[in-house]
C-alpha cells in the first residue's frame, strides 16, 4: 500500500467559468460550523424533548420510521441528488445548468411520487415489515408523506452543496430545524399521539425548508449562462445515470447500516413486537449524540466533494489527496476528543435527563459512538472513488462490511439482544472503512502514516471511557509535539486558514502577503 510523506506541489489550474460567486472549501465550512452549532443545539434539544416526553415504545416506533425514510428515500429516486457534487460542476461549466436543473428535477419528482403512491398503498405490508406490527399501518401512511417531503428538502440542500452555496444550503437547514422542533413540541403538548405527532412535525418541517428554497432555485436558473449548443437525452443520461446508480447501490447499501440492526432485533431477537421496540427506543437514546457526529460528518463530506471534484476536473490529484488525508485527520481527531468527552459526561448526564430510565442505551454507548465514527470516516474515504468515478467499489466494500454486520447479527441478538446487534455494526463499519481505504490507494490516492494512526482510534471509544479519555490525551499531546498525526505544512496550512478567516472577521488595517487557497 501507497503511502506518501512528501508535500503536494502547486500546481497551475485551468480557471472554470462560473456566473456566481461561489464558497471556497474554507468558507463553506466556516459557514457550515458557524450555523451548526446553532442548529444542532435546537435538534439535539428537541431529541431530549422527544426522549423525555415519548414512551420507550413510542420512541422505538419514532426511530423506525426515521430510519425507514432515510433508507428509502435514496432508493426511490436512485440516489440521483447523489451524483449532483460529482457532475453539477461539469454542466455548469459548459452552460447546460438549466437542462441539468429541469431534468433530474422532473425526474426525482417523478420516481418520488411513484415511490410514495406505492407505500401507501401497501401500507400493511409495510407496518409488519418495520413495525413488525399491522397495527402501525396508519404510521405508515404518515411515513410516506414523510418520504416525500425528505426527498424534496434533500435535493434542493444537494444542489445548492454541489453549486458550493453552503450559506444557503445551511440556513434550509436552520429553517428546516427550527420549524420541526416548533411543530414537534407543539404537537406533543397539544395533540399528544406519539411518534405520530412527531412525523407530522417532520413533514412540516421538511416542507417549509423546501418551500423557503424555491427563491434561490429560480434565481440560479434565471441567471446562470445558457450554452446554445443542446445536449441530448442519450447523452445526458448515458452519463448521469450509471454514476446515480453506482450511488444509489452505495448507499442502499450503507443505508442498511442504520436500519439492518434495529430491522433484525424486531424480527430475530425472540422478543415480542412491544419489548423488541422498547429496546429500539433504548438504542434511540444511544445513537442520539453518536448520530449527531456522523450527520455532521456526513455534511461536511458532502461540502468537500464539490470541491475535491473540481480539484479532480482541473487535473490536480495530488491537491485531492492532500485535502483527503487532512480532512481525515483533523475530523478523526475531532471526533474522538468529541467521543471521550460525551463518554465522560454521559453517566451524570443520563442520571440528571433521564434518571435512570435508559441504563441500557448508557451501557452501549461507547461501542455506538465507535462505529458511528467508523462510519464518518468511511464517508470521507470513499469520496476519492467518487471523484475517480469508481463509485461501484464502494458499493463493494459496503456489501461485505453489510454480510459482516447481518451475519454476526443473526449469532449475538438472540443471546445478547441490543448489545449484540451493537458489535455486529460495529465489526461491519470497520470492515467497510479498511475497504475504501485499500480500494482509493490501489486507484491513486497517497496515504500518509498519521492517516492510519488516525483510522484506529475509535476502538478507544468502543473500549469504553478509561480507554478513550487517555487515548484522547495521548493524542494531543503527539499532535503537539511531533510531526506523526500532522506534519509540518498541515499544521501551516490549518494556521493560515485560522488566520485568514480570522481577519475576516475581524479586519486588521495593515497589509498582509496573501495566503494560499484552503
Amino acid at each position: 500500500m501507497a503511502c506518501c510523506e512528501t508535500e503536494p506541489r502547486p500546481t497551475d489550474r485551468p480557471a472554470l467559468p462560473s456566473a456566481r460567486i461561489a464558497d471556497t472549501l474554507g468558507e463553506s465550512i466556516l459557514i457550515f460550523l458557524t450555523l451548526t452549532v446553532l442548529q444542532r443545539v435546537i435538534g439535539f434539544g428537541r431529541g431530549l424533548f422527544f426522549c423525555a416526553w415519548l414512551a420507550p415504545e413510542e420512541l422505538g416506533k419514532w426511530e423506525m420510521s426515521l430510519s425507514f425514510m432515510m433508507f428509502a428515500a435514496p432508493i426511490a429516486i436512485l440516489s440521483l441528488p447523489g451524483a449532483f457534487g460529482r457532475y453539477l460542476e461539469y454542466y455548469r461549466a459548459r452552460g447546460h445548468f438549466r437542462v441539468f436543473l429541469e431534468r433530474t428535477a422532473l425526474a426525482t419528482l417523478g420516481m418520488s411520487s411513484l415511490a410514495t403512491v406505492l407505500v401507501v398503498l401497501c401500507r400493511e405490508q409495510v407496518a409488519v415489515a418495520v413495525f413488525g406490527e399491522k397495527s402501525c399501518a396508519e404510521l405508515v401512511g404518515w411515513s410516506a408523506a414523510g418520504l416525500m417531503s425528505m426527498v424534496a428538502v434533500n435535493y434542493s440542500n444537494d444542489l445548492f452543496t454541489a453549486m458550493r452555496l453552503q450559506r444557503i444550503c445551511s440556513r434550509l437547514q436552520m429553517i428546516m430545524a427550527s420549524t420541526f422542533t416548533v411543530l414537534g413540541i407543539g404537537l406533543l403538548g397539544w395533540y399528544p399521539q406519539g411518534a405520530q405527532s412527531v412525523l407530522i412535525a417532520f413533514v412540516g418541517g421538511s416542507l417549509a425548508s423546501f418551500v423557503a428554497g424555491l427563491p434561490y432555485l429560480w434565481h440560479a436558473w434565471r441567471t446562470e449562462p445558457v450554452s446554445a449548443q443542446p445536449v441530448s437525452q442519450a447523452a445526458f443520461w448515458g452519463k448521469l445515470a450509471p454514476y446515480a446508480l453506482s450511488i444509489w447501490a452505495t448507499n442502499w447499501l450503507g443505508n442498511a447500516f442504520l436500519l439492518s440492526d434495529r430491522y433484525l432485533l424486531i424480527h430475530y431477537s425472540g422478543m415480542g413486537g412491544d419489548e423488541s421496540l422498547v429496546q429500539v427506543g433504548q438504542y434511540h437514546i444511544a445513537r442520539l449524540v453518536p448520530m449527531l457526529l456522523l450527520t455532521v460528518a456526513g455534511i461536511l463530506t458532502s461540502i468537500l466533494l464539490p470541491h475535491l471534484s473540481h480539484d479532480w476536473e482541473s487535473g490536480s490529484r495530488s491537491e485531492v489527496s492532500h485535502r483527503m488525508n487532512l480532512f481525515i485527520k483533523v475530523l478523526g481527531l475531532g471526533l474522538l476528543a468529541t467521543g471521550a468527552a460525551v463518554l465522560l459526561v454521559a453517566p451524570l448526564a443520563f442520571e440528571v435527563v433521564f434518571h435512570g430510565k435508559y441504563a441500557l442505551a448508557l451501557a452501549v454507548l461507547p461501542c455506538t459512538l465507535g462505529y458511528c465514527v467508523w462510519a464518518a470516516l468511511g464517508y470521507v474515504a470513499r469520496t476519492y472513488l467518487w471523484c475517480d468515478e469508481r463509485v461501484l467499489l464502494g458499493s463493494v466494500a459496503y456489501a461485505v462490511g453489510l454480510v459482516v454486520s447481518v451475519a454476526l447479527s443473526l449469532v449475538l441478538i438472540p443471546t445478547y439482544g441490543l448489545f449484540g446487534a451493537v458489535w455486529a455494526t460495529s465489526a461491519g463499519n470497520a470492515v467497510v472503512l479498511v475497504l475504501l481505504m485499500v480500494m482509493s490507494i490501489r486507484h491513486g490516492m497517497e496515504v500518509r502514516q498519521g492517516t492510519w494512526l488516525v483510522l484506529a482510534t475509535p476502538l478507544a471509544l468502543c473500549l469504553g471511557v478509561w480507554a478513550a479519555v487517555p487515548t484522547a490525551i495521548v493524542t494531543s499531546i503527539t499532535l503537539w509535539k511531533t510531526d506523526w498525526l500532522l506534519s509540518q505544512y498541515e499544521k501551516q496550512h490549518l494556521v493560515e486558514f485560522v488566520r485568514r478567516y480570522y481577519r475576516k472577521l475581524k479586519p486588521v488595517a495593515v497589509d498582509e502577503a496573501p495566503l494560499p487557497q484552503s
